[in-house]
Protein backbone atom coordinates (compact mmCIF):
# COMPACT_ATOMS: atom_id res chain seq x y z
CA UNK A 1 0.00 0.00 0.00
CA UNK A 2 1.69 3.14 -1.15
CA UNK A 3 0.85 6.42 -2.81
CA UNK A 4 2.23 5.25 -6.14
CA UNK A 5 1.04 2.26 -8.16
CA UNK A 6 4.32 0.74 -9.30
CA UNK A 7 3.80 -3.01 -9.39
CA UNK A 8 6.92 -3.65 -7.33
CA UNK A 9 5.18 -2.98 -4.04
CA UNK A 10 1.58 -1.90 -3.88
CA UNK A 11 1.11 -3.87 -0.68
CA UNK A 12 2.64 -3.74 2.75
CA UNK A 13 3.41 -0.03 3.12
CA UNK A 14 0.39 1.35 4.93
CA UNK A 15 2.49 2.29 7.94
CA UNK A 16 4.65 4.48 5.73
CA UNK A 17 1.74 6.59 4.58
CA UNK A 18 0.61 9.65 6.23
CA UNK A 19 0.58 7.54 9.03
CA UNK A 20 -12.93 -24.60 -19.14
CA UNK A 21 -10.42 -26.21 -16.76
CA UNK A 22 -8.58 -23.86 -14.41
CA UNK A 23 -5.25 -24.69 -16.03
CA UNK A 24 -6.25 -24.37 -19.65
CA UNK A 25 -4.26 -21.64 -21.37
CA UNK A 26 -6.55 -18.94 -22.76
CA UNK A 27 -5.88 -17.12 -25.98
CA UNK A 28 -5.81 -13.37 -25.49
CA UNK A 29 -6.26 -12.91 -29.21
CA UNK A 30 -9.82 -14.19 -29.50
CA UNK A 31 -12.72 -11.74 -29.44
CA UNK A 32 -15.14 -12.39 -26.59
CA UNK A 33 -18.37 -10.64 -25.61
CA UNK A 34 -17.70 -8.28 -22.74
CA UNK A 35 -19.89 -10.30 -20.35
CA UNK A 36 -17.61 -13.30 -20.81
CA UNK A 37 -14.42 -11.42 -20.00
CA UNK A 38 -12.07 -13.17 -17.62
CA UNK A 39 -10.90 -11.98 -14.21
CA UNK A 40 -8.49 -14.32 -12.42
CA UNK A 41 -6.71 -13.64 -9.13
CA UNK A 42 -3.65 -15.62 -8.07
CA UNK A 43 -2.37 -15.22 -4.53
CA UNK A 44 0.11 -16.81 -2.15
CA UNK A 45 1.11 -16.51 1.48
CA UNK A 46 4.23 -18.64 0.96
CA UNK A 47 5.83 -18.39 -2.46
CA UNK A 48 7.57 -21.66 -3.46
CA UNK A 49 11.33 -21.87 -3.91
CA UNK A 50 11.49 -21.31 -7.67
CA UNK A 51 14.36 -19.91 -9.79
CA UNK A 52 14.12 -16.12 -10.27
CA UNK A 53 12.85 -14.87 -13.62
CA UNK A 54 13.72 -11.18 -14.03
CA UNK A 55 15.03 -8.96 -16.80
CA UNK A 56 18.06 -6.71 -16.42
CA UNK A 57 16.07 -3.71 -15.21
CA UNK A 58 14.24 -5.77 -12.57
CA UNK A 59 17.50 -7.32 -11.38
CA UNK A 60 18.95 -3.84 -10.99
CA UNK A 61 15.97 -2.72 -8.95
CA UNK A 62 16.17 -5.80 -6.75
CA UNK A 63 19.82 -5.08 -5.93
CA UNK A 64 18.95 -1.63 -4.58
CA UNK A 65 16.97 -3.06 -1.66
CA UNK A 66 18.92 -2.82 1.58
CA UNK A 67 17.04 -5.54 3.43
CA UNK A 68 17.26 -9.11 2.19
CA UNK A 69 13.58 -9.75 2.94
CA UNK A 70 12.52 -6.83 0.74
CA UNK A 71 14.81 -7.99 -2.06
CA UNK A 72 13.42 -11.52 -1.87
CA UNK A 73 9.80 -10.28 -1.94
CA UNK A 74 10.50 -8.13 -4.99
CA UNK A 75 12.14 -11.03 -6.86
CA UNK A 76 9.30 -13.41 -5.97
CA UNK A 77 6.59 -10.91 -6.94
CA UNK A 78 8.02 -10.16 -10.38
CA UNK A 79 8.85 -13.80 -11.05
CA UNK A 80 5.24 -14.64 -10.11
CA UNK A 81 3.95 -11.98 -12.52
CA UNK A 82 6.06 -13.22 -15.47
CA UNK A 83 5.23 -16.90 -14.97
CA UNK A 84 1.51 -16.21 -14.76
CA UNK A 85 1.37 -14.06 -17.89
CA UNK A 86 3.10 -16.86 -19.80
CA UNK A 87 0.58 -19.32 -18.37
CA UNK A 88 -2.16 -17.36 -20.16
CA UNK A 89 -0.10 -16.67 -23.29
CA UNK A 90 2.43 -19.52 -23.62
CA UNK A 91 3.69 -18.22 -26.97
CA UNK A 92 6.02 -15.89 -25.04
CA UNK A 93 8.58 -17.21 -22.54
CA UNK A 94 8.40 -15.66 -19.04
CA UNK A 95 11.74 -13.93 -19.38
CA UNK A 96 10.81 -12.29 -22.68
CA UNK A 97 7.94 -10.10 -21.52
CA UNK A 98 8.52 -6.35 -21.72
CA UNK A 99 6.66 -3.79 -19.67
CA UNK A 100 6.05 -0.05 -19.81
CA UNK A 101 4.62 2.30 -17.19
CA UNK A 102 1.78 4.73 -17.82
CA UNK A 103 2.16 8.41 -16.98
CA UNK A 104 0.84 7.54 -13.50
CA UNK A 105 3.27 4.65 -13.07
CA UNK A 106 0.92 1.73 -13.72
CA UNK A 107 2.75 -1.10 -15.54
CA UNK A 108 1.42 -2.80 -18.64
CA UNK A 109 2.72 -5.15 -21.30
CA UNK A 110 4.64 -3.63 -24.21
CA UNK A 111 3.73 -3.57 -27.00
CA UNK A 112 0.01 -3.35 -26.29
CA UNK A 113 -1.42 -6.76 -25.39
CA UNK A 114 -4.86 -8.05 -24.56
CA UNK A 115 -3.69 -9.23 -21.16
CA UNK A 116 -4.04 -6.66 -18.37
CA UNK A 117 -2.39 -7.42 -15.05
CA UNK A 118 -1.82 -5.88 -11.65
CA UNK A 119 0.43 -6.89 -8.79
CA UNK A 120 0.38 -6.34 -5.04
CA UNK A 121 2.31 -7.58 -2.04
CA UNK A 122 2.21 -7.18 1.72
CA UNK A 123 4.84 -8.97 3.76
CA UNK A 124 4.94 -12.56 2.47
CA UNK A 125 1.54 -12.24 0.76
CA UNK A 126 1.54 -11.75 -3.02
CA UNK A 127 -1.36 -11.28 -5.43
CA UNK A 128 -1.54 -10.97 -9.21
CA UNK A 129 -4.76 -10.21 -11.08
CA UNK A 130 -5.08 -10.93 -14.82
CA UNK A 131 -7.98 -9.87 -17.00
CA UNK A 132 -9.13 -8.91 -20.47
CA UNK A 133 -9.65 -5.34 -19.25
CA UNK A 134 -7.96 -2.84 -16.88
CA UNK A 135 -7.75 -4.30 -13.40
CA UNK A 136 -6.45 -3.41 -9.96
CA UNK A 137 -5.62 -5.64 -7.01
CA UNK A 138 -4.54 -5.04 -3.43
CA UNK A 139 -3.57 -7.53 -0.73
CA UNK A 140 -2.91 -6.49 2.85
CA UNK A 141 -1.91 -8.33 5.99
CA UNK A 142 -4.10 -7.30 8.90
CA UNK A 143 -1.98 -6.09 11.79
CA UNK A 144 -2.27 -3.72 14.71
CA UNK A 145 -1.65 -0.09 13.79
CA UNK A 146 -1.19 3.09 15.77
CA UNK A 147 -3.66 5.92 15.15
CA UNK A 148 -5.77 3.87 12.74
CA UNK A 149 -8.78 6.07 13.51
CA UNK A 150 -6.77 9.17 12.59
CA UNK A 151 -5.66 7.60 9.32
CA UNK A 152 -9.25 6.63 8.53
CA UNK A 153 -10.33 10.27 8.90
CA UNK A 154 -7.54 11.34 6.53
CA UNK A 155 -8.12 8.88 3.69
CA UNK A 156 -11.77 7.80 3.76
CA UNK A 157 -14.85 9.63 2.50
CA UNK A 158 -17.33 10.72 5.22
CA UNK A 159 -19.85 8.17 3.95
CA UNK A 160 -17.25 5.41 4.24
CA UNK A 161 -16.40 6.47 7.78
CA UNK A 162 -20.06 6.12 8.73
CA UNK A 163 -19.98 2.54 7.40
CA UNK A 164 -16.67 1.88 9.15
CA UNK A 165 -17.75 2.85 12.66
CA UNK A 166 -20.89 0.71 12.32
CA UNK A 167 -18.88 -2.49 11.77
CA UNK A 168 -18.31 -4.96 14.62
CA UNK A 169 -14.50 -4.82 14.25
CA UNK A 170 -13.07 -1.44 13.26
CA UNK A 171 -9.62 -2.78 12.33
CA UNK A 172 -10.93 -5.61 10.14
CA UNK A 173 -13.33 -3.25 8.39
CA UNK A 174 -10.54 -0.71 7.94
CA UNK A 175 -8.34 -3.19 6.07
CA UNK A 176 -11.20 -4.40 3.92
CA UNK A 177 -12.13 -0.84 2.95
CA UNK A 178 -8.50 0.09 2.36
CA UNK A 179 -7.97 -2.78 -0.08
CA UNK A 180 -11.20 -1.85 -1.87
CA UNK A 181 -10.10 1.78 -2.27
CA UNK A 182 -6.61 0.92 -3.43
CA UNK A 183 -7.76 -1.78 -5.86
CA UNK A 184 -10.22 0.66 -7.45
CA UNK A 185 -7.62 3.43 -7.79
CA UNK A 186 -5.16 0.99 -9.36
CA UNK A 187 -7.83 -0.23 -11.78
CA UNK A 188 -8.63 3.38 -12.71
CA UNK A 189 -4.90 3.76 -13.35
CA UNK A 190 -4.25 6.94 -11.36
CA UNK A 191 -3.31 5.45 -8.01
CA UNK A 192 -3.22 7.93 -5.15
CA UNK A 193 -2.89 10.90 -7.47
CA UNK A 194 -6.68 10.68 -7.14
CA UNK A 195 -7.36 11.58 -3.49
CA UNK A 196 -8.89 8.50 -1.83
CA UNK A 197 -11.40 10.62 0.07
CA UNK A 198 -12.72 12.19 -3.16
CA UNK A 199 -15.11 9.30 -3.83
CA UNK A 200 -17.30 7.05 -1.72
CA UNK A 201 -17.30 3.27 -1.98
CA UNK A 202 -20.59 1.50 -1.44
CA UNK A 203 -19.68 -1.60 0.54
CA UNK A 204 -22.12 -4.49 0.80
CA UNK A 205 -22.44 -6.88 3.71
CA UNK A 206 -20.94 -9.58 1.48
CA UNK A 207 -17.85 -9.44 -0.70
CA UNK A 208 -18.98 -6.80 -3.21
CA UNK A 209 -18.35 -3.03 -3.35
CA UNK A 210 -18.59 -0.35 -6.03
CA UNK A 211 -17.82 3.32 -6.62
CA UNK A 212 -18.08 6.03 -9.26
CA UNK A 213 -14.58 7.28 -10.15
CA UNK A 214 -13.34 9.17 -13.21
CA UNK A 215 -16.74 8.99 -14.90
CA UNK A 216 -17.09 5.21 -14.66
CA UNK A 217 -18.68 2.71 -12.31
CA UNK A 218 -16.04 0.44 -10.79
CA UNK A 219 -16.82 -2.93 -9.24
CA UNK A 220 -14.78 -4.58 -6.51
CA UNK A 221 -14.74 -8.07 -4.99
CA UNK A 222 -13.16 -8.69 -1.59
CA UNK A 223 -12.18 -11.83 0.27
CA UNK A 224 -10.25 -12.50 3.45
CA UNK A 225 -8.08 -15.43 4.44
CA UNK A 226 -6.89 -15.61 8.02
CA UNK A 227 -4.61 -12.61 8.48
CA UNK A 228 -4.97 -10.96 5.08
CA UNK A 229 -7.51 -9.11 2.95
CA UNK A 230 -7.63 -9.26 -0.84
CA UNK A 231 -9.61 -7.01 -3.19
CA UNK A 232 -9.77 -6.84 -6.99
CA UNK A 233 -11.48 -4.10 -9.02
CA UNK A 234 -12.55 -3.56 -12.62
CA UNK A 235 -15.07 -1.59 -14.67
CA UNK A 236 -16.40 -4.86 -16.12
CA UNK A 237 -18.39 -7.54 -14.29
CA UNK A 238 -17.42 -11.02 -15.56
CA UNK A 239 -20.43 -13.26 -16.10
CA UNK A 240 -19.31 -15.81 -13.51
CA UNK A 241 -17.40 -13.42 -11.26
CA UNK A 242 -13.69 -13.57 -10.49
CA UNK A 243 -11.82 -16.86 -10.12
CA UNK A 244 -9.24 -17.42 -7.38
CA UNK A 245 -6.12 -19.59 -7.42
CA UNK A 246 -3.78 -20.14 -4.49
CA UNK A 247 -0.07 -20.92 -4.78
CA UNK A 248 1.27 -22.94 -1.86
CA UNK A 249 4.74 -23.38 -0.40
CA UNK A 250 4.81 -27.06 -1.35
CA UNK A 251 3.43 -29.06 -4.31
CA UNK A 252 -0.26 -29.96 -4.06
CA UNK A 253 -2.09 -33.10 -5.14
CA UNK A 254 -4.86 -31.41 -7.16
CA UNK A 255 -2.76 -28.79 -8.87
CA UNK A 256 -3.66 -26.55 -11.80
CA UNK A 257 -3.02 -28.38 -15.06
CA UNK A 258 -0.51 -26.85 -17.49
CA UNK A 259 -1.31 -26.42 -21.16
CA UNK A 260 0.23 -28.65 -23.80
CA UNK A 261 2.68 -25.91 -24.78
CA UNK A 262 3.42 -24.67 -21.27
CA UNK A 263 6.92 -23.32 -20.57
CA UNK A 264 8.85 -25.57 -18.10
CA UNK A 265 9.18 -22.80 -15.49
CA UNK A 266 5.41 -22.20 -15.63
CA UNK A 267 4.77 -25.93 -15.21
CA UNK A 268 6.89 -25.88 -12.06
CA UNK A 269 4.83 -23.04 -10.62
CA UNK A 270 1.52 -24.77 -11.41
CA UNK A 271 2.54 -27.83 -9.37
CA UNK A 272 2.15 -25.58 -6.33
CA UNK A 273 -1.17 -24.03 -7.41
CA UNK A 274 -4.78 -25.00 -6.82
CA UNK A 275 -8.19 -23.51 -7.45
CA UNK A 276 -9.22 -21.65 -4.30
CA UNK A 277 -12.55 -20.77 -2.77
CA UNK A 278 -10.56 -18.16 -0.79
CA UNK A 279 -13.12 -18.25 2.00
CA UNK A 280 -11.20 -21.25 3.31
CA UNK A 281 -7.64 -20.18 2.50
CA UNK A 282 -6.45 -19.91 6.05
Amino acid sequence: MERGIDSGGEGGRLAGKRGGSPGAARSWRRSLPIVLSMLDIWFTREFPDLPPCLNREERGRSERFLRGVDRRTFVQAHTFKRLLISHYDPATAPGDWRFVNSSYGKPGIAPSHRCHFNLSHSGPCLAVALADFPVGVDIERQREMKDVEVLAREVFHPGEREWLVAQPCFLTAFFRLWTVKEAILKAVGTGFSTPPDSFCCEVSSGEFASANVAGSRWHCWSRSGGDFHLSVAAAVQPLSGPRYFQVHGAPVARSVSPSAVCHPSVSRLLRYASSADCCCCR
